[in-house]
């Protein structure tokens, strides 16, 4: 176990520590698959230097791996981070943790990664990394012995380039179950139709704002893990808004928007999500009640079925498939791509 990596994160208490700020690339080297060419670069970064990762899938897939050695124990919770930009057709970014046997690899994946030329910030939280292989079979890990950047073809292959900048560890509290009552509150509410119908599980209550443009603030008292969120309408017509969080109250960042339209729900798919404050602002001049503003856990959205099938539970008998309800459909429809059929009843 490194002591002196041990004692930087006790001391962090809480605090991000930089693992590597790519000053130096000489602690990573390059090990790209068989028909991959992949060449490592420092680069301008952010603010000061970068890794760069030239590769090029010649022979249409494989993957192009920087690999760094590491010792660094892991806290019981933490959360990984770096920053990275892209010039490259959408492939598939991993990033990977070896253990001390060189065995066995966790991993985190994002499938069909667009890369758009500009920075974006990654945060990678345990919950995220999971067990990929090795004689182990599973557990969790410990103690970091390597580190794993790499780019796998996906659909878009062909060449490309990223920057990768200030890989960061981050320890983090075990949050544990949710057990508090969040505090909300309005921008303005109608009386009798105050913000707290909002949380009280009754559908029969709704909040109303006073005037357009209102917005409402819930506070969940401490950082909480969510998977999105649903909102139900006291009508048949939705208002445009937009869903933000913050982890301090000054801070905003938005995680979803939609427009005005006729629906009486709208189901937000926010994997992943964790924050301490989420906030809904109404947009344009129209004015609606709200019935229920419900925070869905986790496993609403842990993956894209498990969120329809979920959505589907509480919708109107035929609107979705069966299948997504668990229950067997008389009939499939199979063909080539391309190909058409119509069918009706």
């Amino acid at each position: 176990m490194n002591l002196a990596w041990l004692a930087l994160l006790q001391a962090a208490a809480g605090a991000p520590v930089l693992v590597d700020g790519f000053e130096r690339i000489e602690p990573w080297s390059a090990h790209p698959a068989d028909g991959v060419e992949l060449r490592l670069s420092g680069d301008r970064g952010r603010t000061g230097r970068a890794l760069r990762m030239d590769f090029s899938f010649t022979a249409g897939g494989g993957y192009a791996i920087a690999r760094r050695s590491a010792a660094i124990p892991l806290p019981p919770n933490y959360a990984w981070s770096f920053w990275i930009k892209g010039e490259a057709r959408p492939n598939t970014l991993e990033f990977k943790l070896v253990d001390r046997s060189g065995e066995n690899v966790w991993w985190y994946t994002e499938r069909d990664r667009v890369f758009d030329g500009s920075w974006h910030k990654i945060t990678v939280r345990k919950r995220q990394i999971s067990f990929a292989w090795g004689p182990r079979g599973g557990g969790v890990l410990d103690t970091v012995a390597a580190i794993e950047l790499v780019v796998t073809a996906g659909q878009g292959g062909g060449a490309g380039r990223i920057w990768l900048d200030d890989l960061t560890l981050t320890p983090a509290p075990d949050l544990g179950p949710y057990a508090l009552t969040p505090r909300v509150t309005a921008s303005s509410s109608r009386a009798g139709h105050s913000a707290r119908a909002l949380l009280d599980g009754d559908t029969t209550t709704s909040w109303e704002p006073a005037g357009p443009g209102a917005m409402v603030t819930v506070d969940f008292l401490r950082p909480r893990e969510f998977g999105g969120v649903t909102l139900v309408w006291a009508g048949f017509a939705a208002p445009g808004f937009a869903v933000r969080v913050s982890d301090d109250g000054r801070q905003w960042r938005a995680v979803a928007r939609r427009p005005a339209g006729l629906r009486r729900r709208d189901h937000l798919y926010l994997p992943d999500t964790e924050s301490r404050y989420l906030r809904l602002e109404l947009l344009g001049g129209g004015r609606a009640g709200l019935r229920e503003l419900v925070i869905e856990p986790l496993e609403w959205s842990a993956t894209r079925n498990a969120f329809f099938s979920a959505v589907a539970t509480g919708a109107a008998r035929g609107d979705y498939p069966r299948y997504l309800l668990g229950e067997r459909s008389e009939w499939t429809v199979v063909g080539a791509d391309g190909g058409g059929l119509n069918v009706w009843r």
